[in-house]
């Protein structure tokens, strides 16, 4: 059986994708904390993906912005990302749920996550501790999946030098900067190891088709690679595609896997009348 948190690094992937300055490739990428408005962070916003192995749907992947309504801490976001696979596929059974605390840059500060594997249910979390230069690990694993009753099968501290991103974070690290124009190589949490991921940020315009609109949609290209070893011999190079205006939505993905191509692709989306925005080459 596929585990979860295989299928779930299909959502790491999809927004690892972006000619200016390049970073050293051993020097963690550098950015002020953002502390302004970012109009990518919408509060109601609900996006709902269908991921697919060549012609065969494997499932739907639900991104969803929680806003944090005490107004304590304006530069702190909150999002939630749901991940099922659809019924009846053999040797997939998948379901996770990712949170993710960040802050206006895309940064993380909090994630948790829980997957199913078989009759148990797998705990992660990592807790960002910045000023003390480094991240706190744990993973547990329980009968229920509410996490009553679980077993802690691992601690642990890893040693960080500035601020990190890991799995839902990615996603909106991406659309935070993509109006960035240079290359980056940013430290990524995955599987308990510090890693890093190389993002092009390259304000590249074209269009896409998805099937959810009868229009070519205006979007903005970035591709990238993930320094990590990746799920069915992932090469860890990827592409996408981000629409052209202040929202950044992600509207498709590609990443090439040792079976092939996987596409990511927007079916629905929920975001204060917030469209797909159409190509007009003329413009």
């Amino acid at each position: 059986m596929l585990k979860s948190r295989y299928f779930a690094a299909l959502l790491i992937c999809l927004p690892v994708f972006f000619t200016g300055k390049v970073l050293d490739p051993d020097r963690p990428a550098k950015i002020k904390n953002a502390i302004l408005p970012n109009p990518v962070f919408s509060a109601d916003e609900e996006l709902t993906y269908e991921v697919s192995w060549h012609l065969i749907k494997l499932g739907t992947i639900t991104v969803k912005f929680v806003p944090d309504k005490s107004g304590k801490n304006p530069a702190r976001h909150k999002a939630a990302c749901y991940i099922d696979s659809y019924s009846g596929l053999p040797f997939v059974d998948v379901h996770s749920v990712f949170e993710t605390v960040i802050d206006s840059s895309g940064f993380s500060y909090y994630s948790f996550s829980r997957d199913k594997d078989g009759d148990e249910w797998n705990f992660f979390y990592y807790d960002y501790e910045y000023e003390n230069n480094k991240v706190i690990i744990k993973e547990s694993v329980s009968s229920y999946e509410s996490g009553r009753n679980g077993e802690v099968i691992k601690q642990d501290t890893i040693a960080v030098d500035g601020r990190c991103i890991d799995g839902l974070s990615i996603l909106y690290f991406a659309r935070a900067n993509l109006d960035r124009q240079e290359k980056m190589n940013v430290p990524t949490i995955v599987a308990s190891r510090l890693n890093y991921t190389e993002f092009n940020f390259q304000k590249k315009r074209t269009s896409v088709e998805i099937d959810a609109v009868n229009y070519p949609v205006d979007v903005v290209e970035l591709n990238g690679s993930a320094r990590y070893s990746g799920i069915f011999g992932l090469s860890g190079y990827f592409e996408g595609w981000f629409s052209n205006d202040t929202a950044s939505v992600p509207i498709k993905g590609k990443l090439k896997v040792i079976l092939g191509s996987v596409s990511i692709e927007l079916k629905k989306w929920k975001r204060g009348g917030w469209n797909p925005p159409a190509y007009n080459p003329a413009e």
